[in-house]
C-alpha cells in the first residue's frame, strides 16, 4: 500500500478520510492508486525521483516515466476488465508487503488468476522510497520473464525458522519435510496462479 492518501485529491481523499484515522493513516493500495488516475498524486507520494520495478515493464524511474506508466497501466487493467482480490497484508514502518490476486483476461484470451506482491520502502513520514512489483508473466503471456536479482548472491546467508526448514528440505529433495513445514490447513500457490494452487498433504504430495 505505497500511496498517501492526502496527495489524492476528492473524492479518494475524502472518502478515505471518513473511514476513519486508522485507515487514513495507513495507505492507498497499490491498484486503487493506479486506478484512480491521478498520475501526479502517485509522483507527490514519492519522497524523491520516483522509482517502480514492474515485471511487464522494468524500471520506471523520474516523475516523467511515472507519469506515462501509470494512465498506461491503468488502461491495460481496464482492457483486460481487471479485479483485484486482496489477500494479505504486511506492515512495518519502513516497508508495506500488500499480496493480491489479479483476475483479468489474458493475452489467449478467457480470464487467468495472478498473484501479485507489490513490496514498498517507506520513510517514517510515510513518503515512498522505491515499489517493487513481483508477478509471474506466464498466466498473460504463456512465456516466463526473468528479471536480475536486485542484489548480490550472498553464499554465507542462511534462512532461519519455517523458511529456513523449507529451503533445506527443497535442497535436500526431502518431500516429506517440505510438506511438514506447513500447517495443516496451509496450502502453496505457484506464481502461475489459477490451477496452480496445493492445499492439504495429501496434494503436497502429489
Amino acid at each position: 500500500m505505497p500511496w498517501m492518501p492526502e496527495v489524492f485529491t476528492a473524492p479518494m481523499a475524502q472518502a478515505r478520510r471518513a473511514q476513519g484515522d486508522a485507515r487514513t493513516n495507513d495507505a492507498v493500495p497499490y491498484y486503487e492508486g493506479i486506478m484512480a488516475d491521478e498520475p501526479d498524486a502517485l509522483v507527490r507520494s514519492f519522497a524523491g525521483e520516483p522509482l517502480v520495478n514492474d515485471p511487464r515493464v522494468g524500471y520506471v524511474e523520474g516523475a516523467g516515466q511515472l507519469r506515462v506508466f501509470a494512465p498506461a497501466t491503468a488502461r491495460w487493467l481496464r482492457e483486460r476488465d481487471a479485479v483485484v482480490e486482496n489477500v494479505a497484508l504486511t506492515l512495518t514502518r519502513s516497508r508495506t508487503v500488500e499480496e493480491v490476486v489479479l483476475q483479468l483476461i489474458g493475452d489467449e484470451g478467457g480470464r487467468v488468476e495472478v498473484p501479485v506482491a507489490i513490496v514498498t520502502d517507506r520513510n517514517p513520514d510515510r513518503t515512498v522510497k522505491t515499489v517493487r512489483v513481483y508477478h509471474s508473466m506466464w498466466p498473460l503471456t504463456g512465456e516466463h520473464a526473468v528479471r536480475p536479482p536486485l542484489l548480490p548472491a550472498d553464499p554465507e546467508f542462511r534462512a532461519r525458522g519455517a523458511v529456513g526448514d523449507y529451503q533445506r528440505a527443497l535442497a535436500e529433495g526431502d518431500l516429506g519435510s517440505i510438506v511438514g513445514t506447513f500447517e495443516p490447513a496451509g496450502y502453496a500457490r505457484e506464481p502461475s496462479g489459477g490451477a496452480y494452487v496445493h492445499r492439504g498433504a495429501e496434494e503436497g504430495l502429489r
